[in-house]
């Protein structure tokens, strides 16, 4: 996790830079403005639903389940 949140950091900084040096495009300049206010004024970020393989390698068991007008029985992935 500390490495994701280095990473994350350093992604943080670049970004810093890029917006103090005018080289950004406008529309990449006024997209990060947006998400540095969004973090600065506590507003969530939006994420994308984590799949059963992507929960599997975090460790995580999973059971996919078929709709409920499916015929076949629940698998059991971990």
């Amino acid at each position: 996790m500390m490495v994701r949140l280095e990473a994350e950091e350093a992604l943080r900084s670049v970004q810093v830079q890029a917006l103090g040096s005018g080289l950004l495009e406008t529309r990449d300049f006024r997209k990060s403005i947006a998400e540095i206010e969004r973090a600065a004024y506590g507003k969530s970020r939006t994420s994308r639903q984590a799949t059963p393989a992507q929960l599997q390698a975090a460790g995580i068991g999973v059971i996919v389940v078929p709709p409920a007008n499916g015929q076949e029985a629940p698998q059991d992935v971990s």
